[in-house]
């Protein structure tokens, strides 16, 4: 980044404080809240919040804009969302994603969360959400996995949110590692495929409006369409229309549909949007010197990403988002039986601490190994989760015990390794395996850091 800018950037944050205050963050409760507990610090997940001061007075519904990947909030929503929501008397609070939202999103998605519930609790009302890209994929996570948070949220509106992975992740494919962000969205990721297993059922009214053919969120329309939500293509409902990916924070069709969702009951209606929707560029109100200059800038802040953590493999599932609402992790420190162990310090309960600093691993040279673990009584499966070390398998199948033979649930013949995610149709065992045979890597045995069992 060139001197001058990032001079640019120090002045502009050092006078964000004038604009905004700091968000107060969510009272002390004395029962937990519902939903995984989170992890990251309260003071930093708060310092991360920032709100215009007339949250608890104002008439008008609370925004919570939800920047995307590499953007900060002063670049995405400065000159435009946040200055014309202003102008109209909205409350307007925005919030800082880590390192720029480059990590795992099931650690970015916390800051989300809680900037939703410190929002709702200021404000003593429902507040709205408008996200673009990765800010409209974690508000969608949040809002499955919290279950309080569709309480709170009257309408969340989605800009070109790739919530079905985008083709732009399979980089990964090809340098083998990247940061957790990229793994999230690729196509078929554990992450995509635990976010649209089941369509978002919530009492919050969802609308997406994807770009179409855009650069970066590809395939356009596919990508971006989430079941239980209203879903809109920028590009279908404007024929000839190309809008960019960061464009997409100033087009003016895409700014109606959005005005459309937060001022009426339920989800936008292309209907109710003014006919010349199509016809002008950028929504009234937009500075476009600052627009032009700021994302101008995200260009320069890419490097972000070189500074990020690149890891190996998509993070595995947390525990939560391996089952369905309610599940746990019913193979958490229970009974395992397995064909074979390499030694004593890689024996079958190493796959089921809860750990992936530990691991089982067979002994060398048999193709045909497995792993069994007993849940203790007649569970209702939903999903399991392996989380191969280097040694993994290409063949594989994951069982279930029917009292009189173990029947296969699922199978593969083109296990890459890294964590496969199965999703499970309501099994009903004690008894889950994975029999290995054939090894998808150089080495000659299997070994697992985790197996992880979820259900009811």
């Amino acid at each position: 980044m060139s001197t001058t800018i990032r001079r640019r950037v120090l002045a502009l944050m050092a006078a964000l404080p004038t604009i905004l205050t700091t968000a107060p963050g969510v009272a002390a409760e004395t029962a937990p809240l519902p939903g995984p507990a989170l992890v990251t610090p309260t003071a930093t997940l708060d310092s991360a919040l920032t709100c215009s001061a007339d949250v608890a007075t104002a008439t008008k519904t609370p925004i919570l804009l939800i920047t995307g990947t590499i953007e900060s909030p002063l670049q995405s929503w400065s000159w435009g969302y946040q200055k014309v929501l202003r102008a109209q008397g909205h409350p307007v609070c925005m919030v800082s994603l880590p390192g720029g939202g480059t990590g795992d999103m099931q650690t970015t998605v916390e800051y989300v969360v809680n900037a939703i519930r410190s929002v709702h609790t200021t404000a003593g009302r429902k507040i709205s959400l408008v996200g673009h890209s990765q800010g409209g994929l974690l508000p969608a996570w949040a809002l499955k996995y919290w279950p309080d948070l569709g309480d709170y949220v009257d309408d969340a509106v989605f800009l070109d949110a790739p919530v079905n992975g985008s083709d732009l992740g399979r980089v990964c494919d090809f340098t083998h590692s990247c940061p957790g962000i990229a793994w999230d969205i690729m196509p078929g990721s554990s992450w995509t495929r635990a976010l649209t297993r089941t369509p978002l059922a919530v009492s919050t009214s969802v609308t997406t409006i994807g770009a179409g053919n855009t650069d970066l969120v590809v395939p356009g329309g596919v990508a971006t369409k989430l079941n239980g939500a209203s879903n809109f293509v920028v590009g279908n409902l404007c024929p000839g229309r190309f809008v960019s990916h960061l464009d997409m924070l100033a087009d003016n069709a895409a700014y109606e549909l959005t005005m459309d969702a937060l001022t009426h009951a339920g989800p936008a209606s292309w209907s109710r949007v003014s006919g010349t929707a199509c016809s002008r560029t950028y929504f009234p109100g937009v500075d476009t010197a600052a627009k032009t200059s700021y994302l101008d800038l995200i260009g320069d802040v890419i490097d972000l990403v070189f500074a990020a953590d690149w890891i190996p493999a998509e993070p595995p599932l947390r525990d939560y988002a391996i089952g369905l609402d309610g599940d746990t992790n019913l193979s958490l420190n229970k009974p395992v039986t397995t064909s074979s162990n390499q030694s004593a310090s890689y024996g079958g309960s190493k796959a089921v601490d809860g750990s992936y600093g530990t691991r089982w691993s067979s002994a060398s040279f048999h193709a045909l190994n497995w792993i069994y673990v007993d849940l203790g009584a007649t569970k209702t499966v939903t999903g399991v989760q392996l989380g191969w070390e280097k040694a993994y398998a290409n063949d594989y199948s994951v069982q279930a015990w029917d009292g009189a033979a173990w029947r296969t649930v699922y199978s593969t013949g083109s296990g890459d390794g890294g964590n496969d995610f199965i999703p499970l149709a309501d099994v009903s065992t004690r008894f889950i395996m994975v029999q290995m045979t054939y090894r998808g890597s150089g080495y000659g045995n299997y070994s697992l850091w985790e197996m992880t069992v979820a259900g009811h």
